[in-house]
């Protein structure tokens, strides 16, 4: 009811319950639904059920087998609460139906300030493969979204050639695969045929999860502006290259250090800017 249809804000909450499982063994994470904020309007009935499942799909396989994980309705939810009394994570402005999510990556920030070592601990495994990612948003409306939504970080076609012509002349050696849905697929496929050795996501994987395992196993990732797949790379070691158009596109969370450090735990081979044009983040590849 107060959190919006974006997996990059429920991947803060993925983590989060990470975080909360390093010392407990008794963690439950309960995505409650039927009951949605305006912004889950620009669904369809289909895309709802795709996106709910696939929430299911990323905690299950992030998420230690010792955390339960439910999908239920606010009234299964208080029922469960009232006859099990458990200790709620922010339960007042849980119980109050008032949004958690923007204050997780603030948050994240200075616990590895002051708790190093066990921040470390939750970090995404990264087997880097011989090949490099590259995501491009572009969202429009389909099967998945029932009215049209906000075309501002969708990646133009002639953007994204710029980009890949300056990745396949610094990593020669490398594959790229370039992260995208279905619909981003048809708008970029003809790609293919001006730049070498590039293949798109969806000819070789389904869904969401099955993307981020592919950012998650390749050599370095790149992403200019926006897209909420970024943050898997966000939470590990991966060697990435980010950059935001303005501050106006990074709507809850802050930079540790203004223009040049977004997240307190980045090593010195994660990189994240202001790129208020293109040429500056080609400058930066």
């Amino acid at each position: 009811k107060c959190s919006p249809a974006t997996y990059g804000d429920f991947i803060y909450i993925i983590m989060l319950a990470r975080l909360l499982n390093i010392n407990r063994n008794n963690v439950n994470l309960i995505i409650i639904y039927g009951e949605y904020r305006q912004s889950w309007s620009r669904l369809t009935k289909k895309g709802k059920k795709i996106f709910l499942n696939d929430l299911l799909k990323i905690s299950k396989y992030f998420l230690n087998d010792s955390i339960k994980i439910q999908l239920i309705t606010w009234n299964q939810f208080i029922k469960l609460n009232e006859h099990k009394k458990k200790n709620i994570l922010f339960e007042k402005r849980i119980l109050n139906r008032k949004r958690i999510y923007h204050y997780i990556f603030n948050f994240m920030n200075y616990f590895f300030y002051f708790d190093k070592k066990n921040f470390k601990k939750i970090l995404l495994e990264n087997k880097p493969k011989n090949f490099i990612s590259v995501h491009a948003r572009y969202n429009v409306k389909g099967k998945f979204y029932s009215s049209d939504i906000s075309l501002e970080r969708n990646m133009a076609k002639e953007d994204l050639e710029k980009i890949l012509i300056k990745i396949r002349k610094k990593y020669r050696g490398y594959k790229i695969i370039v992260l995208t849905d279905l619909n981003g697929f048809r708008y970029y496929k003809s790609l293919k045929r001006k730049i070498t050795n590039i293949i798109f996501s969806k000819e070789i994987s389904k869904t969401f999860l099955d993307d981020a395992k592919l950012l998650l196993n390749s050599k370095k990732y790149f992403q200019y502006h926006g897209g909420g797949m970024g943050i898997f790379a966000t939470f590990s070691n991966i060697p990435y290259l980010f950059c935001w158009k303005s501050y106006d596109f990074i709507n809850n969370e802050f930079f540790w250090i203004k223009d040049k450090k977004y997240a307190s735990w980045q090593n010195r081979y994660q990189q994240t800017f202001i790129c208020r044009q293109l040429k500056d983040y080609l400058n930066l590849i």
